[in-house]
């Protein structure tokens, strides 16, 4: 009995670890090549870096996205740290730092009239 009460109260500590590790970027990456292109967006699997522009945009981001992007990430229990951003017509591509996680960078695309995460790119 004891045996069996230890095996499941590691389970559940492992479950619950397990869960606090895993780190949601963007939900689903739903826009398509083609859409990408159209919108100027860009590919999936090209790497943009960010520049000087990008990253003193970032600085003057508005107090309000800066709190719906940061909140959007909090709540799904990873720190965020937007260290670059560019406009691209209704869309902010997004360099974010995660320092908790890995490599801890990665490039978002975040629809401003949404207000969340519509596609990922490469943005290290």
């Amino acid at each position: 009995m004891k045996r069996c009460l230890l095996i499941l109260l590691t389970a559940v500590a492992f479950t619950g670890c397990v869960k606090s590790l895993n780190y949601p970027i963007a939900l689903e990456d739903s826009l398509t090549e083609v859409e990408r292109t159209n919108l100027k967006l860009p590919a999936k699997r090209t790497l943009t870096r960010e520049t000087k522009t990008d990253k003193e945009y970032a600085a003057e981001l508005s107090p309000t996205m800066i709190k719906a992007i940061l909140y959007y990430y909090y709540n799904s229990g990873t720190k965020a740290v937007i260290y670059a951003a560019r406009p691209v017509g209704g869309y902010l591509l997004l360099w974010l730092e995660f320092p908790y996680v890995g490599e801890g960078r990665i490039g978002v695309i975040w629809s401003v009239k949404e207000n969340k995460p519509v596609g990922i790119f490469e943005g290290q």
